[in-house]
């Protein structure tokens, strides 16, 4: 997984996660990844707030508020 699709992936969380939903991801940096999405909420000026968790081999995400 190239490192633009990390970014990519937390632009398409925030553009189209709904409240209380979650979806499972890979990724291959979980450091990049949390990054990214905070970036993305914080630049957009957003109230959005994800957790995540490993779960297995995938990546838990929900939107919680």
């Amino acid at each position: 997984m190239k490192k633009g699709e990390e970014y990519e992936q937390a632009m398409d969380i925030v553009e189209t996660l709904e409240l209380s939903e979650q979806t499972f991801i890979e990724v291959v940096s979980l450091r990049n990844f949390r990054k990214y999405l905070s970036e993305i909420v914080a630049k957009r000026k957003l109230h959005n707030q994800y957790t995540t968790r490993n779960e297995g081999e995938k990546l838990k995400v929900v939107r919680i508020r």
